[in-house]
């Protein structure tokens, strides 16, 4: 990797922790926000939605964006949107505002991934490797998100962890402009990150394909990472005290935080894998493996919980470089930031569904039974995964 291609991966790492970091915060603090403003869990999870459904919907756009302006300049703009309006949150949010603070940090987190994603499928070569990487510190956001909203809103107030959220945010944007780099197109150095050998609508075909499972994959994501700070923290801390004084949510946040701490190794080996073998079936595996770990978390209690959320998380998040991958495989260079702007839309935007979904399933019949039913949009992957890869042999096109 030369110094161009690392300092490349540098800045996508680094706004890539940022995006995850700020998404994953508002679960972890839901509950003392909710005790705080006087609203139930509830309705504290739905003065997220704005900001999380922002997060998908702005992918589109910044994926357009990438076709006239530079994504260094992409990347300024996503880092200091979140930094301001998470000070904002920070020192005005309330009932009301919050909502809308949280929809600006939603939009600056979620130019990340298309713009990012765009900047390593084009201009770097190893590109599963430099994917995985880059997961890495997404995975670190997402993990050290819900840990430090939870310790933040336990020690000193759900204020805080904004407060942290607006540094972060603001010192990543200075970062990314102290550094500049060529934006040139580069040819992956993998047979299996090459283009799919197809006409213009096979390669539609594959890709509508693909975005169906995609919009399950985000319901899963979002639905899961709302649940599970809660779940875990009142499964293992069940007592009344615990739970009142909200130390069931901190230990839940730590929890969550370690579990999601494994899946950055799930996302070095899923990255290391997209180069060595066909793209589709790496997808297919990952998910696969990912299921009895999905029962494991609604279904296990006592020190084995931990460890199954842990192995949700080493697959679950270890399938995403096969998934960002494909996406490279069935768009032209041009137009990835648009293909990877509807890649986000659907699995993000429509996921935040996820949301709502979380809310009312956990008022309804609990956190585990939510967690439980997870598992037909699981399999609904896989099930579209082996279409995938029946579609392009019957293409003609290369392996996947």
């Amino acid at each position: 990797m030369d110094p161009r291609e690392r300092t490349i991966l540098i800045l996508t790492s680094a706004s890539h922790f940022m995006a995850h970091f700020a998404m994953l915060l508002f679960p972890a603090i839901a509950v003392p926000l909710s005790a705080d403003l006087g609203i139930t869990y509830s309705e504290a999870m739905a003065l997220s939605f704005p900001g999380y459904a922002a997060f998908g919907l702005v992918a589109l756009p910044a994926g357009f964006l990438t076709t006239h302006l530079s994504a260094r300049v992409l990347l300024i703009l996503g880092n200091g949107t979140i930094g301001l309006a998470a000070l904002g949150a920070a020192i005005f949010g309330d009932h009301q505002s919050l909502p809308w603070w949280w929809f600006g940090v939603g939009i600056g987190a979620g130019m990340y991934h298309p713009v990012g994603m765009t900047l390593i499928s084009n201009n770097i070569r190893a590109r599963g490797r430099a994917i995985g990487i880059q997961g890495v510190f997404g995975n670190l956001g997402i993990a050290g998100g819900p840990l430090c909203g939870a310790l933040l809103a336990y020690l000193v107030g759900w204020r805080w962890a904004f407060g942290l959220l607006s540094l972060l945010g603001l010192t990543t944007f200075l970062l990314i402009i102290s550094l500049r780099f060529d934006e040139s197109v580069v040819t992956p150095t993998s047979r299996h990150q090459d283009e799919v050998a197809t006409g213009f609508m096979g390669r539609m075909r594959l890709f509508l394909v693909l975005a169906l499972a995609m919009i399950l994959s985000g319901f899963v994501y979002r639905a899961f990472h709302s649940l599970a700070p809660k779940h875990l923290g009142e499964i293992l801390l069940s007592d009344v005290r615990s739970i009142a004084s909200g130390k069931a949510n901190l230990w839940g946040g730590i929890f969550v935080a370690g579990a999601l701490l494994v899946g950055t190794v799930g996302q070095l080996v899923g990255g290391r894998l997209a180069d060595r073998m066909p793209l589709v079936r790496g997808y297919i595996l990952f998910h696969l493996l990912s299921l009895p770990f999905l029962f494991g978390v609604a279904l296990l209690s006592g020190f084995t919980l931990p460890l199954a959320a842990a192995g949700f998380a080493f697959f679950s998040l270890g399938m995403q470089p096969f998934e960002n991958s494909l996406v490279a495989r069935f768009i032209p260079p041009r137009w990835r930031g648009v293909g990877y702007g509807l890649k986000f839309i659907l699995s993000f935007g429509i996921g935040a569904v996820g949301v709502y979904y979380a809310g009312w399933m956990e008022a309804d019949s609990g956190t585990a039974n939510a967690v439980f039913w997870l598992w037909p949009s699981v399999v609904g992957i896989i099930l579209l995964g082996v279409i995938i890869l029946l579609l392009e042999r019957r293409l003609g096109g290369n392996r996947c």
